[in-house]
């Protein structure tokens, strides 16, 4: 057993031994400091539940009574607005409590001029803003 210990040693340098030790045990912390923000953040995870769903039109260029449509899976506080093409608030559409579903909110677009705006839909944990050109010429 000596020998074959002192040939192992004669195959590599102390200071190759001492490099291989190094690189292991930064390897294991590495993994170890992995896992266990991994597992730290697991709990952490966004739930789609918390988060309502704002759906974009159809067609590029909208016109004449516009719905907006959401969904929400648990009960929640709503503002939806009108922004300028600038984003800056121009009304508030409607505002209120919403049961978990589906929801549509009615605009009337003939009561503004034609041109580029954004809806925004605003609750306690998140603001969605999509943007939407009216063009009521052929209305």
């Amino acid at each position: 057993m000596i020998q074959n210990t002192i040939q192992l040693g004669s195959m590599f340098s102390m200071d190759t031994v001492i490099i291989y030790m190094l690189t292991s045990i930064t390897i294991i912390t590495v993994i170890l400091l992995y896992m266990r923000v991994i597992s730290k953040e697991k709990g952490k995870l966004i739930t789609q539940k918390k988060y309502c769903v704002l759906y974009s039109f159809e067609e590029n260029v909208q016109q004449g009574n516009l719905e907006f449509y959401f969904t929400n899976e648990e009960m929640k506080q709503v503002s939806f607005e009108l922004l300028s093409e600038k984003e800056e608030f121009l009304e508030l559409i409607k505002e209120g409590q919403f049961k978990p579903g589906g929801h549509i909110i009615r605009f009337d677009s003939t009561k503004i001029k034609n041109g580029v705006y954004f809806y925004q839909l605003r609750t306690d944990n998140q603001i969605i803003k999509k943007k939407m050109v009216v063009d009521n010429l052929a209305v």
